[in-house]
């Protein structure tokens, strides 16, 4: 249809994707958590449900069809962020770091740790504390919280979460 000479485009397009399942998975051989924290042991109020956010993450991925078949919670690491972690990581072969850093909004330890990515090429996505305790206690809103972290690893591991063609609307108008 033309209004005043204008072709009239329809834009709304068709979402493809499959209910709770990536479009197109991602892979990932081995993922570590690393518990990036200024403290030398965690305590127990924090040890359970890091490991549980570990566990959470690694399940909820499985269910979305992302398999992270070798993962481990690492750490606490206080020796600072330096290449070590990730030489660390690269000799036991692992492609993906999630780093559980402090809440604070200092960028300078999320710089590093995509500098020294670059460097290596093993990717990476940082978690708050406060986020990774959520998930890990099972708060309200956590399930969100995970799916979003999931989203962001799945296309940073080569995934397809949906898409979206355009064309001829097949749904109500």
């Amino acid at each position: 249809a033309k209004a005043r000479g204008v072709a009239k485009v329809d834009l709304r397009g068709d979402w493809k994707m499959q209910r709770n399942l990536f479009l197109q998975p991602g892979s990932c051989k081995a993922c570590a958590v690393v518990v990036l924290l200024e403290i030398n042991q965690l305590p127990p109020s924090m040890a359970v449900p890091l490991e549980n956010f570990t566990k959470a993450l690694t399940a909820e991925a499985k269910n979305k069809g992302l398999l992270l078949t070798k993962h481990k919670l690492v750490g606490p690491k206080n020796y600072g962020l330096n290449k070590n972690i990730f030489d660390e990581a690269g000799a036991n072969d692992y492609e993906f770091l999630v780093f559980i850093v402090h809440d604070n909004k200092e960028t300078f330890v999320k710089d590093m740790i995509k500098f020294h990515e670059a460097q290596t090429g093993i990717i990476t996505q940082c978690v708050t504390v406060s986020k990774a305790m959520d998930i890990g206690n099972d708060k309200p809103g956590s399930r969100q919280i995970t799916e979003n972290i999931l989203n962001k690893m799945n296309l940073k591991l080569g995934g397809l979460n949906h898409s979206l063609t355009f064309g001829p609307s097949t749904g109500p108008q």
